[in-house]
C-alpha cells in the first residue's frame, strides 16, 4: 500500500474530527476504533463506523494517484495534532502500513492499520422516502426534545426520537418515565408516496447536530426499511432504525388544563437553574405555589431554604391555589428547551402532570409528591 497527497490542514481537521465522534469505543475489531481514510483521485472520505451509527465526510486533495487506496488511523492521533496546527498545507505519506506527515515544521510517522480490515459500511439498498428540510430549523426542533429522551430503557426503542411526516409538518417526539416532548417544523410537501415515519437512536442525533453544516442550508434525510441517512454538503450521518412501538406522545399531553399562566421562560428558567443548587446536594423537590397573580418557588432542604417569586399573567384559573412538587432538573430541562421568550403552563391538579406549550412545542412533566 502506497498513498501519497496534500491537503489544507484546516480541511482533513475538519472531517477527520467529524469522523472521529462514531468510531467505536472499544470493539473486537480494532479497525472500528480508528477512523477510515479513503483516497480516490482528488477526493478523501474520512469514516467513523462501529456498526450501528456512523459519519462519513469527505474533502478536496492533491493527489496523483487514479487507484482508490485506504487506511485506518487513531481516532485521537490525527484530529489532536491538527488542531494545534495554523493553517498549512499538509503533505501525507502511507507506505509499508507508517503514516508519515510534514506540515509547518512538524513530522510524524505513526502505523496504521490497512483499510481492508475496515468492514464494510452499509448503504441504503432500496430508498423508499426522503426529504430535504432546513439544517437550522431541523437542528432547533432536535434541541427541543432531545431532552427527553430516556438515556436507558428496557425498551430500546424510547431511547429514540421518532419523526413523522405530516402534511407538511414533520413532527418530532421523545419519551422517558417522567417526561415527554413534542416539537413540530414546516416542511416542504414530499413527493414520494411514502412519508416519513421512524425511530433513530438520540445519539445519532446528537451527533448530527455537531457535524452537519451550518447556516440555513439544507439536510437530505433518506430512508429505506433499516436505516436512516442525514446528508448536507460533504458530510453523511447514518444509523440503524429502532424497531418497536413508540407512543403517540401528542396524545398523552392533554389539550386543555384547568389553571393555565403565561410566564417569561428567562426568569422562570433562572429560578429553577439557582433551585438546582439545592436540589443536587439533597435531591429535594422543587415546590411551585400557584395563584392567579404569581408562582411562588421554593426549595427547601437540610442545607437551606431558596425561596422566590414570579409575576404570571392567568389565562385560565379554574379551580383553587395549591401547592405541586417537581423534580427541578426535569422541569429546567422543558423550560428551557422550550426556546421561546415566554411558555404557558398548564395545571389539573396537585397529582397531575403540568403541560409546558409553546409556538410548535408542548412537554409534560410529572410531579413529585410533597412531604406534609
Amino acid at each position: 500500500m502506497s498513498i501519497k497527497f496534500a491537503v489544507q490542514s484546516k480541511d482533513l481537521h475538519e472531517v477527520v474530527s467529524a469522523a472521529s465522534k462514531s468510531t467505536a469505543r472499544k470493539s473486537t475489531v480494532p479497525a472500528l476504533e480508528g477512523i477510515h481514510i479513503e483516497v480516490k483521485g482528488d477526493t478523501l472520505t474520512a469514516t467513523g463506523y462501529d456498526l450501528s451509527k456512523g459519519i462519513s465526510s469527505t474533502t478536496l486533495i492533491s493527489s496523483n494517484a487514479d487507484n482508490t487506496s485506504s487506511f485506518v488511523i487513531d481516532r485521537d492521533v490525527l484530529p489532536n495534532i491538527l488542531a494545534k496546527l495554523p493553517e498549512c498545507v499538509v503533505e501525507v505519506e502511507v507506505k509499508d502500513n507508517i503514516l508519515s506527515i510534514k506540515a509547518d515544521k512538524l513530522k510524524l510517522n505513526s502505523a496504521v492499520i490497512s483499510g481492508e480490515e475496515f468492514p464494510t459500511v452499509p448503504s441504503l439498498t432500496d430508498k423508499k422516502a426522503q426529504l430535504t428540510v432546513n439544517y437550522e430549523d431541523l437542528k432547533f426542533s432536535l434541541q427541543r426534545v432531545l431532552f427527553a429522551v430516556s438515556p436507558n430503557s428496557i425498551k430500546p426503542i424510547l431511547t429514540g426520537v421518532r419523526f413523522v411526516e405530516n402534511d407538511g409538518e414533520l413532527i418530532l417526539s421523545a419519551i422517558s418515565n417522567y417526561s415527554c416532548a413534542t416539537c413540530t417544523m414546516k416542511v416542504e410537501n414530499n413527493s414520494n408516496e411514502e412519508k416519513l415515519d421512524f425511530v433513530v437512536q438520540a445519539t445519532i442525533l446528537q451527533d448530527l447536530i455537531k457535524v452537519l453544516a451550518k447556516g440555513g442550508k439544507n439536510v437530505d434525510i433518506k430512508l429505506d426499511d433499516n436505516m436512516v441517512c442525514f446528508s448536507s454538503d460533504k458530510v453523511n450521518v447514518f444509523g440503524r432504525l429502532l424497531e418497536g412501538d413508540f407512543p403517540d406522545v401528542s396524545k398523552m399531553i392533554r389539550g386543555e388544563s384547568k389553571i393555565e399562566l403565561l410566564i417569561p421562560v428567562a426568569d422562570f428558567s433562572d429560578s429553577l437553574n439557582r433551585g438546582l443548587l439545592l436540589h443536587s446536594s439533597t435531591g429535594t423537590p422543587i415546590k411551585l405555589g400557584l395563584s392567579q397573580t404569581e408562582l411562588l418557588i421554593e426549595t427547601i432542604s437540610p442545607t437551606g431554604k431558596l425561596s422566590e417569586s414570579l409575576p404570571v399573567e392567568s389565562i385560565n384559573f379554574d379551580g383553587k391555589e395549591f401547592d405541586i412538587g417537581f423534580n427541578p432538573r426535569y422541569l429546567f430541562d422543558a423550560v428551557a428547551n422550550s426556546r421561546v421568550a415566554e411558555i404557558s403552563l398548564g395545571f389539573d391538579g396537585a397529582l397531575r402532570s403540568v403541560v409546558i406549550s409553546a409556538d410548535g412545542y408542548k412537554s409534560m412533566i410529572m410531579p413529585v409528591r410533597l412531604k406534609e
